[in-house]
């Protein structure tokens, strides 16, 4: 890695394709060599793989960052919630991702958690993209 100047590798990060490595790199490469392993291994490119990859309290919660000691939840079932600074209060819902952000809150259904890049258009389009 070279050295830049403070923020170049952030500017540099944000102009790249949001493509796959396998495509963006790997069917490209003329140099690729593989080695057999014995490990197990999961595309985290998808909200429910975390559910097989963290483990879930008896509600089938998956507490991600801090959070797991912030969560206060009453009736609070199959949920996805991510948090490092604040307290997360849930009463009464099931089936939803919670992402608490320094500078944004995210909450959808986990059926729909995947249209998370319908909001990354939406924010770009709107020249929001700081929130990105």
């Amino acid at each position: 890695m070279t050295q830049q100047a403070p923020g170049e590798q952030e500017k540099l990060w944000r102009k790249m394709s949001s493509i796959a490595i396998d495509y963006g790199i790997m069917e490209k490469a003329k140099n690729i060599v593989m080695i057999p392993g014995d490990f197990s291994w999961s595309d985290l490119g998808s909200w429910p793989i975390l559910y097989e990859v963290f483990p879930a309290s008896v509600n089938g919660n998956v507490f991600l960052g801090e959070v797991a000691g912030k969560h206060v939840g009453i009736d609070t079932k199959d949920c996805l919630i991510y948090g490092d600074k604040r307290l997360i209060a849930t009463i009464v819902v099931s089936d939803l991702v919670v992402i608490d952000t320094n500078d944004v809150v995210l909450i959808t259904t986990r059926a729909r958690a995947q249209e998370v890049k319908k909001i990354v258009e939406k924010l770009k389009s709107e020249e929001k993209t700081e929130y990105i």
